[in-house]
């Protein structure tokens, strides 16, 4: 089972690498350049969209409507994914990036802690992504990239 997780893992990274090569070369504004990414995470999560639109007894037709007119205003305000869709469209959007073996699976732990955690330590590469990210959503800053600085901030001593 876990060498099967790992063979995911590594498919998902491969494939975000292709489509970050892929959109450095397109000629295209930032803001159509966020359109694809969205349609890149769309595509990811639609097995899993359609089967909790199912199970909500939402039709095609009804799914079809939210998808073009209403997913990207409700998906920014969700918690844990919009704030993975800012990050994924931030990581996307620079050409230099380098995707890692675990960087989605760290950025989907990470982003769903700080969606709904009131603060969060984690691995400093990845905190310096979500900061700018929460800053753009209007959300609180409340990742760290140690403990130290999460009592620097809350104004407490390390005593």
């Amino acid at each position: 089972m876990l060498l099967v997780v790992i063979a995911v893992a590594v498919e998902q990274e491969t494939q975000a690498q292709e489509f970050t090569r892929w959109l450095a070369y397109r000629q295209y504004s930032r803001e159509q350049k966020r359109k694809l990414i969205d349609g890149f995470f769309i595509s990811d999560a639609r097995l899993e969209i359609a089967s909790e639109a199912r199970a909500a007894g939402i039709t095609t037709d009804e799914l079809g409507k939210w998808l073009q007119k209403s997913s990207r205003d409700d998906i920014k305000s969700m918690p844990c994914l919009g704030l993975f869709r800012e990050v994924l469209r931030q990581k996307h959007l620079n050409p230099g990036t380098s995707w890692e073996a675990n960087d989605l699976i760290d950025m989907m732990y990470l982003t769903c802690a700080s969606g709904y955690a009131d603060y969060v330590v984690g691995e400093r590469s990845l905190v310096s992504q979500i900061k700018p990210a929460l800053r753009r959503l209007g959300r609180p800053i409340n990742v760290y990239s140690s403990l130290r600085d999460l009592i620097s901030a809350l104004g407490g001593s390390e005593g």
